[in-house]
């Protein structure tokens, strides 16, 4: 999961060094962050992405997404795609801590 996001993140059309990864414990959860600043997403990719075969990428096969939302939610725990304030994407990741 978290080597689709990294390379989603650096393929945003940001820079690599702008990619940052952020991990806390919050209450019985740890929360994993990847941001990038890239060009974000449209209300309607925001809305999508997450979802099977669904790809905005030339030759993407909609499934990177997807396949970590399986992944994250089979193990109780979700995921949530935002556009970052000044450009970019953050994507959170919840886990339960005993997970």
């Amino acid at each position: 999961v978290l080597i689709n996001l990294v390379k989603n993140a650096h393929e945003s059309g940001g820079s690599a060094e702008a990619v940052e990864l952020g991990l806390r414990r919050i209450g019985a959860d740890w929360r994993l962050e990847v941001r990038d600043r890239g060009s974000g997403m449209s209300d309607t990719v925001l809305r999508n992405a997450l979802v099977p075969f669904y790809s905005t990428k030339r030759s993407g096969t909609g499934l990177g997404l997807a396949l970590a939302r399986e992944i994250i939610e089979a193990h109780g725990g979700r995921i949530s795609l935002s556009n970052r304030d000044g450009g970019g994407l953050l994507v959170s990741l919840w886990m339960p801590a005993g997970a």
